[in-house]
């Protein structure tokens, strides 16, 4: 079955100013274990950093399936003095665990789990490119754990075990060789940290989804779904998607329309969530309208991949972008861009590996960082990285 959601990817690390995890990982390269010591400096905004960051990981592999599991910490100055809020509360120990890989196989059913600072999550059409990476200075630790059989799949993803923005859950069961019914839920829990901003109270809402899935081999696969949302809402979603791999690549796209009253229901969670959330909402004018999206992947196991999505809603545009390049080489680049009417937050990375114990990685982001009254506004980082991994 693999690991049904990676960590967070090479470019979206750097937007946590931290290692990555999914190039290098012991999971992604076989059983094993390594060691890796990292040395950083740059500017956060206008101020001088520095880091030093630390990471122990391992990976086992069975007949019955896997597990891999990264744990680490880090140390930074800003300005010449130790950032001492990575470290002033217990939820900071969450992250410790960069990332906990599971995949086993029990009788007839795949079960799975992935942990750690997750990469994009997917709930049905209720969440599309969502992450909690867009937040600067804060390291989230998600899971996302599934199950899936002959019949169907079950699968549940909360953003951050500690103190969660986001919880989804969707279970898609075969009514037959090519029809299956589909189910799920997202909370978005408002957006706001009480931590940082205690004179904001979050809002809370959730949106349901009712559907079904037609397949029917090389054929492009159809979708319907009714969503709801109780701030006010509703929606008709109607999608028609098709993949296939030619010479190792693999290729992936859909088109969705979305017929909506309300805007509770007008688009799914989106990549930048947290950023949006946080202002205050838009009075729900109850106005009907209709939204579309496209989006694709290309995925080589030798190359690398890309990935994006378009949307267009009486919200206005959004989009978001991945790129993966040199998957399996020495020099890698990793970028991740989301991007909607008022906000813009970008993340790239170049990574080499010099020689098998020396590696070193230039990392640039535009994110979103608290500023001194707990606001959430545009930061921009850049770190240069040298280090030694040894392994066993």
């Amino acid at each position: 079955m693999g690991r049904i959601s990676r960590v967070v990817s090479l470019a979206m690390a750097a937007a946590l100013a931290a290692p990555s995890v999914a190039a290098a990982s012991p999971a992604a390269e076989g059983e094993g274990t390594s060691a890796q010591l990292t040395i950083g400096g740059g500017l956060d905004g206008a101020a001088p950093l520095a880091v030093i960051d630390g990471r122990l990981d391992r990976a086992w592999v069975g007949r019955r399936g896997e597990l891999a599991i990264g744990v680490g910490a880090r140390l930074r100055w800003r300005d010449g003095e130790v950032v001492t809020d990575d470290w002033d509360e217990p939820r900071d120990a969450a992250a410790l665990l960069r990332y906990l890989e599971v995949a086993r196989r029990q009788g007839a059913v795949d079960l799975a789990l992935a942990a750690g600072a997750l990469a994009d999550v997917a709930v049905a059409h209720l969440v599309r490119g969502y992450t909690a990476a867009v937040e600067a200075d804060v390291v989230r630790a998600g899971a996302h754990a599934a199950a899936a059989w002959d019949g169907g799949r079950v699968e549940a993803v909360v953003d951050d075990v500690v103190r969660p923005v986001v919880v989804g859950g969707a279970v898609e069961v075969a009514l037959g060789r090519r029809l299956a019914a589909i189910g799920a839920t997202a909370i978005d829990l408002g957006g706001v940290d009480p931590g940082v901003r205690p004179m904001m109270v979050p809002t809370a809402h959730a949106t349901f989804e009712l559907g079904a899935r037609w397949r029917d081999g090389a054929w492009p696969s159809l979708g319907a779904a009714a969503v709801a949302a109780t701030e006010g809402g509703a929606a008709l979603v109607v999608d028609v998607a098709a993949h296939g791999t030619v010479r190792g690549v693999r290729a992936e796209g859909y088109l969705e329309g979305r017929a909506h009253v309300g805007d509770g229901a007008a688009v799914p969670v989106g990549p930048l969530a947290r950023v949006t959330r946080e202002r205050l909402p838009a009075m729900d004018t109850g106005d009907a309208g209709v939204g579309a999206a496209i989006g694709g992947a290309l995925v080589s196991p030798a190359l690398g991949e890309i990935s994006g999505e378009l949307r267009r809603a009486v919200t206005g545009w959004r989009g978001h972008a991945r790129l993966l390049a040199g998957a399996r080489e020495p020099v890698q680049v990793g970028a991740w861009a989301a991007i909607d009417d008022r906000d813009v937050a970008v993340a790239a990375e170049l990574r080499a590996r010099w020689s098998p114990h020396t590696i070193s990685r230039l990392e640039a982001t535009r994110t979103y960082g608290r500023d001194e009254l707990g606001e959430l506004a545009p930061r921009w980082q850049v770190v240069a990285w040298f280090g030694t991994v040894v392994g066993w």
